[in-house]
Protein backbone atom coordinates (compact mmCIF):
# COMPACT_ATOMS: atom_id res chain seq x y z
CA UNK A 1 0.00 0.00 0.00
CA UNK A 2 2.28 2.74 -1.58
CA UNK A 3 2.73 5.36 -4.19
CA UNK A 4 5.44 5.32 -6.26
CA UNK A 5 6.26 1.95 -7.03
CA UNK A 6 7.45 -0.53 -9.50
CA UNK A 7 6.69 -3.91 -9.26
CA UNK A 8 8.97 -5.52 -12.16
CA UNK A 9 10.02 -8.65 -14.18
CA UNK A 10 8.38 -11.61 -11.41
CA UNK A 11 6.73 -14.35 -11.60
CA UNK A 12 3.68 -14.71 -9.78
CA UNK A 13 1.42 -18.16 -10.15
CA UNK A 14 -1.09 -20.30 -8.53
CA UNK A 15 -2.65 -17.62 -6.47
CA UNK A 16 -5.72 -18.85 -4.20
CA UNK A 17 -6.33 -16.08 -1.69
CA UNK A 18 -8.38 -16.43 2.08
CA UNK A 19 -11.31 -15.17 2.11
CA UNK A 20 -15.18 -16.43 0.83
CA UNK A 21 -17.66 -13.40 1.59
CA UNK A 22 -20.31 -14.48 -0.70
CA UNK A 23 -19.54 -12.36 -3.46
CA UNK A 24 -20.64 -12.17 -7.04
CA UNK A 25 -22.08 -15.79 -7.51
CA UNK A 26 -19.46 -17.25 -9.01
CA UNK A 27 -19.45 -21.23 -8.99
CA UNK A 28 -17.24 -24.10 -10.36
CA UNK A 29 -14.30 -24.36 -7.63
CA UNK A 30 -14.55 -27.94 -6.20
CA UNK A 31 -15.92 -28.64 -4.15
CA UNK A 32 -19.03 -27.01 -4.62
CA UNK A 33 -19.12 -24.09 -2.62
CA UNK A 34 -21.86 -23.85 0.12
CA UNK A 35 -24.74 -20.54 -0.45
CA UNK A 36 -21.78 -18.73 1.68
CA UNK A 37 -18.68 -19.33 -0.22
CA UNK A 38 -19.60 -18.35 -4.00
CA UNK A 39 -16.89 -15.92 -4.67
CA UNK A 40 -13.34 -17.53 -5.64
CA UNK A 41 -11.14 -16.34 -2.56
CA UNK A 42 -9.79 -13.21 -3.83
CA UNK A 43 -6.95 -14.82 -5.34
CA UNK A 44 -5.48 -12.12 -7.44
CA UNK A 45 -2.12 -11.60 -8.53
CA UNK A 46 -0.80 -8.14 -8.02
CA UNK A 47 -3.27 -5.73 -5.92
CA UNK A 48 -3.37 -1.92 -4.69
CA UNK A 49 -5.84 -0.45 -2.81
CA UNK A 50 -7.12 3.21 -3.90
CA UNK A 51 -5.41 6.67 -3.02
CA UNK A 52 -2.00 5.49 -4.10
CA UNK A 53 -0.71 6.76 -7.30
CA UNK A 54 2.58 7.10 -10.22
CA UNK A 55 2.95 2.99 -9.49
CA UNK A 56 4.11 1.13 -12.54
CA UNK A 57 2.73 -2.71 -13.34
CA UNK A 58 5.53 -3.67 -15.75
CA UNK A 59 7.01 -6.84 -17.26
CA UNK A 60 5.83 -9.67 -14.99
CA UNK A 61 4.28 -13.04 -15.76
CA UNK A 62 0.87 -13.44 -13.35
CA UNK A 63 -0.42 -17.37 -13.86
CA UNK A 64 -3.16 -19.06 -12.16
CA UNK A 65 -4.80 -16.31 -9.98
CA UNK A 66 -8.46 -17.11 -8.83
CA UNK A 67 -9.61 -13.90 -9.67
CA UNK A 68 -7.45 -11.37 -11.30
CA UNK A 69 -4.20 -11.28 -12.66
CA UNK A 70 -3.54 -7.54 -11.77
CA UNK A 71 -6.23 -5.19 -10.56
CA UNK A 72 -5.76 -1.47 -10.50
CA UNK A 73 -8.03 0.08 -7.85
CA UNK A 74 -9.40 3.85 -8.47
CA UNK A 75 -5.52 4.21 -9.79
CA UNK A 76 -3.85 7.62 -10.69
CA UNK A 77 -1.28 7.66 -12.61
CA UNK A 78 -0.31 3.71 -13.09
CA UNK A 79 1.15 2.46 -15.82
CA UNK A 80 0.68 -1.62 -16.80
CA UNK A 81 2.79 -2.76 -19.31
CA UNK A 82 4.56 -5.43 -20.84
CA UNK A 83 3.20 -8.19 -18.52
CA UNK A 84 2.13 -11.79 -19.46
CA UNK A 85 -0.94 -12.67 -17.69
CA UNK A 86 -2.51 -16.40 -18.85
CA UNK A 87 -5.15 -18.38 -17.16
CA UNK A 88 -6.64 -16.02 -14.86
CA UNK A 89 -10.15 -15.50 -14.38
CA UNK A 90 -9.79 -11.92 -15.23
CA UNK A 91 -6.50 -10.78 -16.87
CA UNK A 92 -6.74 -6.86 -15.84
CA UNK A 93 -9.48 -5.16 -13.73
CA UNK A 94 -9.34 -1.69 -13.34
CA UNK A 95 -12.11 -0.91 -10.47
CA UNK A 96 -14.39 1.54 -9.12
CA UNK A 97 -12.46 4.36 -10.79
CA UNK A 98 -13.08 8.11 -10.08
CA UNK A 99 -12.60 11.18 -11.29
CA UNK A 100 -9.64 11.80 -10.81
CA UNK A 101 -8.46 8.48 -11.89
CA UNK A 102 -5.99 7.17 -14.80
CA UNK A 103 -4.04 4.57 -15.91
CA UNK A 104 -2.44 3.11 -19.07
CA UNK A 105 -2.80 -0.52 -20.26
CA UNK A 106 -0.32 -1.27 -22.69
CA UNK A 107 1.67 -4.32 -24.47
CA UNK A 108 0.10 -7.04 -22.37
CA UNK A 109 -0.56 -10.99 -23.62
CA UNK A 110 -3.30 -11.72 -21.99
CA UNK A 111 -4.03 -15.28 -22.72
CA UNK A 112 -7.37 -16.35 -21.42
CA UNK A 113 -7.56 -20.05 -20.00
CA UNK A 114 -8.32 -21.85 -17.10
CA UNK A 115 -4.50 -21.99 -14.87
CA UNK A 116 -3.15 -25.40 -15.15
CA UNK A 117 -4.04 -25.70 -11.45
CA UNK A 118 -7.68 -25.45 -12.69
CA UNK A 119 -9.07 -24.54 -9.67
CA UNK A 120 -11.94 -22.51 -11.55
CA UNK A 121 -13.15 -25.60 -14.35
CA UNK A 122 -14.42 -23.52 -17.24
CA UNK A 123 -12.48 -21.05 -19.00
CA UNK A 124 -15.85 -20.19 -21.28
CA UNK A 125 -16.91 -16.88 -18.91
CA UNK A 126 -13.13 -15.44 -18.68
CA UNK A 127 -12.58 -11.94 -18.70
CA UNK A 128 -9.22 -10.28 -20.68
CA UNK A 129 -10.10 -6.66 -19.03
CA UNK A 130 -12.67 -5.71 -16.74
CA UNK A 131 -13.88 -2.29 -16.39
CA UNK A 132 -15.70 -1.54 -13.49
CA UNK A 133 -16.87 2.40 -13.47
CA UNK A 134 -15.17 3.59 -16.30
CA UNK A 135 -14.14 7.52 -15.29
CA UNK A 136 -11.01 9.77 -15.20
CA UNK A 137 -8.58 8.73 -18.15
CA UNK A 138 -7.69 5.37 -19.21
CA UNK A 139 -5.42 4.32 -22.26
CA UNK A 140 -5.55 0.87 -23.61
CA UNK A 141 -3.12 0.52 -26.48
CA UNK A 142 -1.46 -2.19 -27.90
CA UNK A 143 -2.56 -5.50 -26.15
CA UNK A 144 -2.65 -8.96 -27.48
CA UNK A 145 -5.68 -11.00 -26.52
CA UNK A 146 -5.85 -14.59 -27.34
CA UNK A 147 -8.76 -16.47 -26.54
CA UNK A 148 -9.40 -20.03 -27.33
CA UNK A 149 -12.91 -21.10 -25.82
CA UNK A 150 -14.76 -17.60 -26.13
CA UNK A 151 -15.11 -14.92 -28.00
CA UNK A 152 -15.77 -12.02 -24.90
CA UNK A 153 -12.63 -9.73 -24.31
CA UNK A 154 -13.74 -6.85 -22.37
CA UNK A 155 -16.45 -6.58 -19.39
CA UNK A 156 -17.64 -2.69 -18.54
CA UNK A 157 -19.76 -2.04 -16.21
CA UNK A 158 -21.77 1.27 -15.76
CA UNK A 159 -21.77 3.72 -19.35
CA UNK A 160 -19.85 1.30 -22.15
CA UNK A 161 -20.55 -1.84 -24.04
CA UNK A 162 -18.03 -4.90 -24.16
CA UNK A 163 -16.49 -4.57 -27.09
CA UNK A 164 -13.63 -2.74 -28.55
CA UNK A 165 -15.96 -0.23 -31.01
CA UNK A 166 -18.30 0.63 -27.56
CA UNK A 167 -15.09 1.32 -25.44
CA UNK A 168 -13.83 3.37 -28.50
CA UNK A 169 -17.08 5.39 -28.10
CA UNK A 170 -16.81 6.30 -24.13
CA UNK A 171 -14.86 9.37 -23.46
CA UNK A 172 -13.12 8.43 -20.86
CA UNK A 173 -11.03 5.45 -22.99
CA UNK A 174 -8.42 5.91 -25.22
CA UNK A 175 -8.00 3.59 -27.54
CA UNK A 176 -4.58 4.34 -29.28
CA UNK A 177 -4.71 0.38 -31.07
CA UNK A 178 -7.13 -1.90 -30.28
CA UNK A 179 -4.33 -4.68 -30.32
CA UNK A 180 -4.13 -7.64 -32.02
CA UNK A 181 -6.98 -10.47 -31.40
CA UNK A 182 -4.67 -13.56 -32.44
CA UNK A 183 -7.23 -16.44 -33.22
CA UNK A 184 -6.86 -19.43 -31.98
CA UNK A 185 -9.81 -22.01 -31.49
CA UNK A 186 -10.00 -25.09 -29.42
CA UNK A 187 -12.98 -27.79 -28.05
CA UNK A 188 -13.61 -27.38 -25.06
CA UNK A 189 -14.61 -30.90 -25.01
CA UNK A 190 -12.94 -33.75 -26.95
CA UNK A 191 -14.86 -36.59 -28.26
CA UNK A 192 -18.38 -34.18 -27.74
CA UNK A 193 -21.45 -36.30 -28.21
CA UNK A 194 -24.95 -35.30 -28.24
CA UNK A 195 -26.77 -37.80 -25.55
CA UNK A 196 -30.09 -35.58 -25.52
CA UNK A 197 -31.39 -32.28 -27.45
CA UNK A 198 -33.81 -29.97 -25.08
CA UNK A 199 -33.93 -27.52 -27.57
CA UNK A 200 -33.97 -26.99 -31.63
CA UNK A 201 -35.94 -23.75 -32.91
CA UNK A 202 -35.47 -22.19 -36.02
CA UNK A 203 -38.17 -19.89 -35.64
CA UNK A 204 -39.92 -21.23 -39.01
CA UNK A 205 -43.21 -21.64 -37.29
CA UNK A 206 -43.80 -19.12 -35.26
CA UNK A 207 -47.27 -20.32 -33.98
CA UNK A 208 -45.81 -23.14 -32.21
CA UNK A 209 -42.20 -22.43 -30.82
CA UNK A 210 -40.51 -24.00 -28.06
CA UNK A 211 -38.57 -20.24 -27.44
CA UNK A 212 -39.70 -17.57 -26.79
CA UNK A 213 -43.09 -16.33 -27.58
CA UNK A 214 -45.32 -15.50 -30.73
CA UNK A 215 -45.31 -11.87 -30.69
CA UNK A 216 -41.29 -11.58 -30.69
CA UNK A 217 -41.12 -14.08 -33.45
CA UNK A 218 -40.02 -11.90 -36.53
CA UNK A 219 -40.79 -13.00 -40.19
CA UNK A 220 -39.16 -9.98 -41.89
CA UNK A 221 -35.83 -11.87 -42.20
CA UNK A 222 -34.19 -8.58 -42.31
CA UNK A 223 -31.11 -9.28 -39.89
CA UNK A 224 -30.34 -13.02 -39.39
CA UNK A 225 -31.96 -13.76 -43.45
CA UNK A 226 -34.56 -15.84 -42.03
CA UNK A 227 -37.64 -16.21 -39.49
CA UNK A 228 -36.12 -15.47 -36.06
CA UNK A 229 -36.69 -14.28 -32.82
CA UNK A 230 -36.34 -10.55 -32.05
CA UNK A 231 -36.43 -8.20 -28.56
CA UNK A 232 -36.56 -4.82 -28.80
CA UNK A 233 -37.01 -2.35 -25.50
CA UNK A 234 -35.94 1.07 -24.53
CA UNK A 235 -35.77 3.30 -21.66
CA UNK A 236 -39.63 2.84 -20.72
CA UNK A 237 -39.81 -0.78 -21.93
CA UNK A 238 -37.41 -3.19 -20.59
CA UNK A 239 -37.60 -7.28 -20.66
CA UNK A 240 -35.42 -8.78 -19.16
CA UNK A 241 -34.99 -11.89 -21.58
CA UNK A 242 -37.11 -14.66 -22.27
CA UNK A 243 -36.86 -18.14 -22.30
CA UNK A 244 -37.99 -22.33 -23.11
CA UNK A 245 -41.67 -23.23 -22.80
CA UNK A 246 -40.89 -26.62 -21.09
CA UNK A 247 -39.14 -27.38 -17.74
CA UNK A 248 -36.32 -29.30 -17.80
CA UNK A 249 -34.44 -31.54 -14.91
CA UNK A 250 -30.83 -30.15 -15.12
CA UNK A 251 -28.63 -33.03 -13.98
CA UNK A 252 -25.50 -32.75 -11.38
CA UNK A 253 -22.17 -32.67 -12.98
CA UNK A 254 -23.51 -33.58 -16.87
CA UNK A 255 -22.78 -30.73 -19.08
CA UNK A 256 -25.39 -28.91 -20.97
CA UNK A 257 -24.52 -26.89 -24.35
CA UNK A 258 -26.42 -24.21 -25.55
CA UNK A 259 -26.05 -22.25 -28.99
CA UNK A 260 -27.59 -19.58 -31.36
CA UNK A 261 -27.11 -17.22 -33.91
CA UNK A 262 -27.39 -13.34 -33.10
CA UNK A 263 -27.09 -9.86 -34.10
CA UNK A 264 -28.10 -6.58 -32.40
CA UNK A 265 -28.50 -2.87 -33.60
CA UNK A 266 -25.65 -2.23 -30.66
CA UNK A 267 -23.59 -4.42 -28.98
CA UNK A 268 -25.37 -5.64 -25.80
CA UNK A 269 -24.19 -8.43 -23.03
CA UNK A 270 -26.92 -11.18 -22.09
CA UNK A 271 -26.35 -13.53 -19.47
CA UNK A 272 -27.70 -17.25 -18.88
CA UNK A 273 -27.39 -19.56 -16.16
CA UNK A 274 -29.63 -22.88 -14.84
CA UNK A 275 -31.73 -21.38 -11.48
CA UNK A 276 -35.39 -21.80 -9.94
CA UNK A 277 -37.21 -19.89 -7.95
CA UNK A 278 -39.35 -22.47 -7.08
CA UNK A 279 -39.36 -23.24 -3.28
CA UNK A 280 -36.45 -20.79 -2.83
CA UNK A 281 -33.65 -19.46 -5.08
CA UNK A 282 -31.64 -22.37 -6.04
CA UNK A 283 -28.39 -22.02 -8.14
CA UNK A 284 -27.51 -24.59 -10.76
CA UNK A 285 -24.63 -22.90 -12.13
CA UNK A 286 -22.68 -19.33 -12.32
CA UNK A 287 -24.17 -16.48 -15.00
CA UNK A 288 -22.10 -17.05 -17.95
CA UNK A 289 -21.81 -13.99 -20.05
CA UNK A 290 -23.34 -13.71 -23.69
CA UNK A 291 -21.79 -11.07 -25.80
CA UNK A 292 -23.67 -9.59 -28.86
CA UNK A 293 -22.12 -7.45 -32.04
CA UNK A 294 -23.73 -5.89 -34.73
CA UNK A 295 -22.41 -8.68 -36.95
CA UNK A 296 -23.89 -11.62 -37.00
CA UNK A 297 -22.25 -14.11 -35.10
CA UNK A 298 -22.56 -17.87 -33.69
CA UNK A 299 -21.74 -18.22 -29.92
CA UNK A 300 -21.63 -21.18 -28.25
CA UNK A 301 -21.14 -21.52 -23.89
CA UNK A 302 -21.09 -24.74 -21.92
CA UNK A 303 -22.86 -25.24 -18.41
CA UNK A 304 -22.13 -27.70 -15.59
CA UNK A 305 -24.58 -27.96 -12.72
CA UNK A 306 -23.50 -28.27 -9.36
CA UNK A 307 -26.94 -29.61 -8.12
CA UNK A 308 -29.75 -31.29 -9.69
CA UNK A 309 -32.17 -28.62 -10.48
CA UNK A 310 -35.54 -28.54 -11.93
CA UNK A 311 -36.31 -25.24 -13.87
CA UNK A 312 -36.85 -23.77 -17.47
CA UNK A 313 -34.03 -22.19 -19.81
CA UNK A 314 -33.48 -18.84 -20.27
CA UNK A 315 -31.51 -16.01 -20.59
CA UNK A 316 -31.63 -12.14 -19.84
CA UNK A 317 -30.31 -9.00 -20.41
CA UNK A 318 -26.99 -7.60 -18.12
CA UNK A 319 -28.58 -4.89 -15.83
CA UNK A 320 -25.88 -2.72 -17.10
CA UNK A 321 -27.58 -2.53 -21.22
CA UNK A 322 -31.05 -2.11 -20.05
CA UNK A 323 -31.10 1.66 -20.84
CA UNK A 324 -29.89 1.20 -24.24
CA UNK A 325 -32.12 1.58 -26.86
CA UNK A 326 -31.67 -1.53 -29.14
CA UNK A 327 -33.02 -4.58 -30.95
CA UNK A 328 -31.54 -7.67 -30.94
CA UNK A 329 -32.33 -11.15 -33.39
CA UNK A 330 -31.67 -14.36 -32.26
CA UNK A 331 -32.45 -17.65 -34.42
CA UNK A 332 -31.41 -21.67 -33.98
CA UNK A 333 -31.06 -21.45 -30.74
CA UNK A 334 -29.95 -24.98 -29.43
CA UNK A 335 -29.85 -27.01 -26.15
CA UNK A 336 -28.33 -30.28 -25.80
CA UNK A 337 -26.80 -32.45 -23.21
CA UNK A 338 -23.71 -33.70 -24.30
CA UNK A 339 -21.07 -35.84 -23.31
CA UNK A 340 -17.16 -35.25 -23.64
CA UNK A 341 -13.84 -35.38 -22.43
CA UNK A 342 -13.00 -32.06 -20.51
CA UNK A 343 -9.71 -30.66 -22.81
CA UNK A 344 -6.48 -29.97 -21.24
CA UNK A 345 -6.09 -26.80 -21.73
CA UNK A 346 -3.37 -25.40 -20.38
CA UNK A 347 -0.45 -26.23 -18.49
CA UNK A 348 3.22 -24.27 -16.91
CA UNK A 349 6.84 -25.78 -17.71
CA UNK A 350 10.27 -24.86 -16.49
CA UNK A 351 12.55 -26.81 -18.14
CA UNK A 352 13.16 -29.05 -21.58
CA UNK A 353 12.22 -31.97 -19.66
CA UNK A 354 8.92 -30.52 -18.66
CA UNK A 355 8.37 -29.24 -22.05
CA UNK A 356 8.65 -32.40 -23.58
CA UNK A 357 6.23 -34.42 -21.94
CA UNK A 358 3.22 -31.26 -21.75
CA UNK A 359 0.41 -31.34 -23.79
CA UNK A 360 -1.88 -29.54 -23.70
CA UNK A 361 -4.27 -26.59 -25.72
CA UNK A 362 -1.45 -24.07 -24.57
CA UNK A 363 2.28 -23.84 -22.83
CA UNK A 364 3.30 -21.55 -20.70
CA UNK A 365 7.44 -21.52 -20.53
CA UNK A 366 8.64 -19.43 -17.36
CA UNK A 367 12.32 -19.34 -16.51
CA UNK A 368 12.15 -18.51 -12.68
CA UNK A 369 16.18 -18.13 -12.53
CA UNK A 370 18.70 -15.32 -13.06
CA UNK A 371 20.39 -16.84 -16.37
CA UNK A 372 18.42 -16.36 -19.95
CA UNK A 373 17.27 -20.53 -20.69
CA UNK A 374 16.72 -21.36 -24.19
CA UNK A 375 14.24 -24.22 -25.61
CA UNK A 376 13.39 -25.95 -29.01
CA UNK A 377 9.99 -25.36 -29.23
CA UNK A 378 8.34 -29.13 -29.87
CA UNK A 379 6.84 -30.11 -33.44
CA UNK A 380 3.18 -29.70 -32.55
CA UNK A 381 3.47 -26.36 -30.84
CA UNK A 382 4.50 -22.97 -32.30
CA UNK A 383 5.09 -19.70 -30.31
CA UNK A 384 2.67 -17.57 -29.49
CA UNK A 385 3.41 -14.31 -32.30
CA UNK A 386 6.50 -16.35 -34.56
CA UNK A 387 7.15 -19.11 -36.48
CA UNK A 388 10.87 -19.37 -34.82
CA UNK A 389 11.92 -23.10 -33.78
CA UNK A 390 13.66 -21.90 -31.01
CA UNK A 391 12.71 -19.43 -28.02
CA UNK A 392 15.45 -17.94 -25.78
CA UNK A 393 13.53 -16.63 -22.52
CA UNK A 394 15.43 -14.13 -20.36
CA UNK A 395 15.49 -14.04 -16.41
CA UNK A 396 11.84 -14.02 -14.90
CA UNK A 397 10.44 -13.66 -18.26
CA UNK A 398 8.22 -15.90 -20.14
CA UNK A 399 6.64 -17.78 -23.28
CA UNK A 400 3.71 -18.58 -25.06
CA UNK A 401 3.09 -22.00 -27.29
CA UNK A 402 0.07 -22.81 -29.00
CA UNK A 403 -0.90 -26.14 -30.86
CA UNK A 404 -0.58 -25.84 -34.61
Amino acid sequence: RASNVSIVDNIIHDIYGNISDGGDGIIGITPPPSKYDKHPSYGTGIFDYPKYSNNKIIGNTIVGANFVGVMAYSPKNYTIKNNTIYGNKIGIHYKKAKSNSSATITNNKIFITSGPKKQIDDPNNYIAVKLNKIKGKLKIDNNTYVSPYLDSYFSARGKGTFDVAGLKANKNVSFENSGKHIKYSRPLYVGEKVVSNLINENFDNCDKLSFGSKKECDKSKSKIKSNSLKLSFDVKNVKNGFGSKKVFKFKKGSIYKFEFDAIATKPIMFNTRISSHKGGFKRGTAYKSINIGTKKTHKTIYLKPVIDITSNFSFEINKNHKTKINSVWFDNIKLSEIKGTKANVSAVVKTSSELSKANADSILIINPSKKSKSFKVPSKYKLLETNSRKVTIKPYKSAILIKK
